[in-house]
């Protein structure tokens, strides 16, 4: 048998001993927490917010009794972006039509006829009633309604109010009324009543024409006019339509301008 030396197996046993104690101090030091300062109590919460600092374009504290918003007059020329302000913000009575300036009237924002060279007919609040015309039958300012060009019969206390004839091809003044148009003219030549401008529709159509009904102020024209037979005549006219001239907002006496 072979001879074991003592010494050399206590000292392999001292060796593992020692490895083993070594892993296990490294393993215990993972989970006991090293502090170098010793802890105090927790600290207590920020006081609540009770105000919001700010320049004077906007009012309130930013709490619930006093919300934050924008100060009267607080929104000024350097907030607003460059093209940011369209037609409709603007506070004028009705929307433009092309060609249309903004002006003022005297007491709104208005969107106007743009002025045009020569002498104008002008209403009392400045506003541009259509290039002056002197005729024969009277004077007249040119103006585009509704896709014509009319010449309207004024004086200076505004619009003149005269009889209108409406054609029919009954030959009792029953059925559609019919006003005659030539159709090839630049202007517009349309009677005017009781503050309405009377004229034909398009598309214009040739007719027969037995009778003729004249209406003459102050008659209302939802009313009957004066009847009269014709002889057949053939005409080229229009179903009748009317513009409220109150609409376009032109306040008498009108004048001119040069």
């Amino acid at each position: 048998m072979k001879n074991l030396n003592p010494m050399k197996s206590l000292n392999r046993l001292t060796a593992v001993l020692f490895v083993l104690v070594g892993f296990c101090a490294g393993v215990a030091f993972n989970f006991i927490p090293i502090t170098t300062a010793a802890q105090g109590p927790p600290e207590p919460p920020p006081a609540a917010l009770k105000s919001v600092a700010h320049d004077a374009t906007l009012a309130g504290n930013g709490t619930t009794a006093a919300p934050l918003g924008i100060a009267s007059a607080g929104v000024r020329t350097g907030h607003i972006a460059n093209g940011a302000v369209t037609a409709p913000k603007l506070s004028a009575a009705a929307p433009p039509t092309a060609g249309q300036v903004l002006g003022f009237n005297g007491a709104n924002l208005a969107w106007q006829n743009a002025p045009v060279g020569g002498v104008r007919v002008v209403d009392s609040r400045g506003q541009d009633v259509g290039p002056f015309e002197q005729s024969i039958g009277g004077s007249f300012a040119l103006r585009r309604i509704t896709g014509f060009t009319f010449a309207l019969s004024i004086t200076k206390s505004g619009f003149v109010s005269g009889f209108v004839n409406f054609f029919h091809m009954t030959s009792d003044c029953s059925g559609d009324r019919f006003v005659i148009e030539d159709g090839a003219r630049l202007v517009r030549i349309a009677p005017q009543i009781n503050g309405k401008l009377i004229y034909a529709a398009d598309p214009l159509q040739q007719i027969t024409a037995n009778s003729l009904e004249t209406v003459t102020p102050p008659a209302d024209l939802n009313m009957p006019g004066h009847c009269s037979r014709l002889n057949p005549t053939p005409e080229l006219a229009g179903l009748v339509t009317t513009f409220d001239l109150s609409t376009l907002g032109l306040v008498p006496p009108f004048h001119l301008e040069f």
